[in-house]
């Protein structure tokens, strides 16, 4: 799904240059690794404006695929059931999308189709309970990686044991987003199951280290091994912070269409 990320293609749109003389300067250069690396995780660009309160269905499902290995650094508990609930919705709408290109150019306008070929069923309709669910899993991630950059850098270098000594912040904000986002909406079986995956959520330090991994992976750099640097750690959330007013503006707009046509949230 993500063969897309390497640097032969994306890193080439983004930064420009030859492949090959841009992995070299990567690797020689930590800061501009990190930073690069970043945005390749999160597709080298942020969210397609909104205009007009519309989301344009195409650049939406390429853009939100990119969030997906962002659960990955989670760890498997948390990461699992989210990811393959998300992954399964952006693949419902992306056939939906598919099926009707021309009158689902924007999520209003998919919501729209669906009411229409499908009054018995709406708002039940496949593209739109997806696009309920994927907008909640979202705002979940949205919620998290914003109290992530606003608590800003925290014992950057510490090793994970260290950290779990401390008191890490970041299983209470895995909770405070879980308890906005996704808990309403969740039935006490799944509540529990949640409550105690969050236990196992890595600790902010670990979080960013898993983050810089899987974004070097993804664009095809080596790994650094070593304990995350606070230069790392700040130009991680200086790329996530360039990020998140775009995806938080979208996922808000979603929101507003959803309730514009009396949809639960």
């Amino acid at each position: 799904m993500f063969s897309h990320l390497s640097v032969n293609t994306t890193s080439q749109k983004v930064l420009g240059g030859s492949g090959r003389s841009m992995v070299d300067r990567l690797v020689c250069d930590e800061d501009e690794s990190i930073r690069f690396c970043t945005m390749m995780l999160l597709g080298g660009e942020a969210f397609a404006p909104v205009e007009n309160g519309e989301v344009d269905m195409e650049q939406f499902l390429e853009r939100v695929a990119y969030i997906l290995p962002i659960l990955d650094c989670l760890g498997s508990a948390i990461s699992g059931p989210i990811k393959s609930d998300v992954a399964g919705n952006i693949s419902k709408m992306r056939s939906v999308w598919e099926r009707h290109p021309e009158e689902c150019s924007t999520v209003r306008a998919m919501l729209e189709m669906e009411r229409q070929h499908h009054p018995a069923a709406w708002p039940r309709a496949c593209g739109t309970v997806a696009l309920l669910w994927l907008k909640r899993g979202l705002r979940f991630i949205q919620l998290l990686l914003q109290e992530l950059v606003v608590a800003g850098p925290h014992l950057s270098g510490q090793t994970d044991a260290i950290y779990q000594e401390s008191i890490d912040p970041l299983r209470e904000m895995a909770t405070r987003a879980y308890n906005v986002a996704l808990r309403p909406h969740h039935n006490w079986l799944v509540q529990q199951i949640f409550k105690f995956a969050l236990l196992t959520a890595p600790s902010q330090n670990g979080l960013l280290q898993a983050l810089l991994r899987i974004s070097r992976q993804s664009a095809q750099l080596p790994c650094n091994t070593e304990a995350l640097s606070a230069a790392s750690e700040v130009a991680i959330l200086d790329e996530l912070q360039h990020m998140l007013p775009s995806f938080t503006a979208t996922l808000d707009a979603i929101d507003k269409t959803y309730q514009d046509m009396n949809i639960d949230n």
